[in-house]
């Protein structure tokens, strides 16, 4: 396995597909369309996830709440500090 990166993170993600041919399987970190999935797509690979938010669809109800939630307990953290 290896691991590559689409930001100014190294190893760079087409460096690391390059070094491992057989079989890519990428998981999609960014959560909308755009710059990062751009990236993504034209390094290649075999199978990809799509991103977590899409232009013709309301947003994930999991994802908000995971937001919301970590709004709620770095805001405590930040008033109790």
């Amino acid at each position: 396995m290896a691991v590559g990166f689409i930001s100014a993170a190294r190893p760079a993600q087409p460096d690391a597909i390059a070094r491992h041919v057989s079989r890519v399987v990428r998981r999609e970190l960014p959560a909308r369309p755009g710059t990062f999935h751009d990236r993504a797509v034209a390094a290649g690979a075999t199978v990809m996830t799509a991103p977590l938010l899409r232009p013709d669809a309301p947003p994930p109800t999991a994802l908000v709440e995971l937001v919301l939630d970590r709004f709620a307990a770095a805001r405590a953290l930040s008033r109790a500090a």
